[in-house]
């Protein structure tokens, strides 16, 4: 294993294997120190292999556990190593394969692990594992609150990624489960915000999405919200 890849495996430790408590995550308990540093050149490319390899490299960990860790990766409240992937002057290149590996970070842990638990019996899911997917739930709607992943990079890098945030979106809407869409109808309200370009193709994908019946119907009054920038 070279140098790279064990200070990759000891990141994801760091973020993944903590106990999981009901009420509290573990980046917020002072006992619970960090055990890495990284340089914002390992972040962009740790980040990227996690959103591509997340179903193989989060595997050992429960539901909560990826939760809790997710959170700490990508709420600018719980953790920092985001702020090394936005702040950097990384090529294009970089910040484009980034920001294409999240679709799939999307399919293989918030739709693969939402989708399993709701199509257990309900009364046969555990109190502590209810709590778990809850958890996972709201990293997944609640991700794109963080201003940091579209209007940071929005403001450094204007319009430069605007097709590629969009492209992203709209993989992750097609995703036929109410917590996906909810998150990718989230972050399309939000995105609409940030340029006349980017209002322009929120309108389109939601529109395409509502007039082919891709909407849970559950979500479609959400998406008529999100496809005009108001959403919550």
């Amino acid at each position: 294993m070279s140098l790279c890849e064990k200070r990759y495996q000891l990141w994801i430790t760091n973020a993944f294997d903590r106990p999981f408590e009901i009420d509290q995550s573990w980046y917020f308990d002072c006992e619970q120190e960090e055990i890495i540093s990284l340089d914002p050149h390992e972040a962009i490319d740790f980040y990227q292999q996690l959103f591509t390899y997340a179903k193989k490299d989060l595997a050992p960990f429960s539901v909560g556990q990826i939760a809790n860790g997710l959170s700490y990766l990508l709420f600018n409240n719980a953790g920092n190593d985001m702020y090394l992937v936005i702040n950097e002057g990384f090529d294009d290149l970089k910040m484009r394969d980034l920001i294409r590996a999240i679709p799939t970070l999307y399919q293989d842990i918030f739709y693969r692990l939402c989708r399993s638990n709701t199509e257990q019996d309900q009364q046969s899911i555990a109190e502590n594992c209810r709590i778990q997917r809850e958890r996972l739930e709201h990293v997944c709607i609640m991700w794109w609150d963080e201003d940091i992943w579209i209007y940071f990079l929005q403001q450094r890098y204007p319009d430069q990624f605007t097709e590629d945030f969009a492209q992203m979106f709209e993989s992750v809407l097609v995703l036929p489960h109410h917590t996906t869409q909810y998150s990718a109808l989230h972050g399309l309200g939000h995105f609409h915000l940030e340029s006349k370009q980017a209002a322009k193709r929120v309108e389109s994908i939601v529109g395409a999405a509502l007039q082919k019946n891709q909407i849970i119907a559950s979500l479609i009054d959400y998406a008529a919200s999100a496809k005009i920038g108001s959403v919550q």
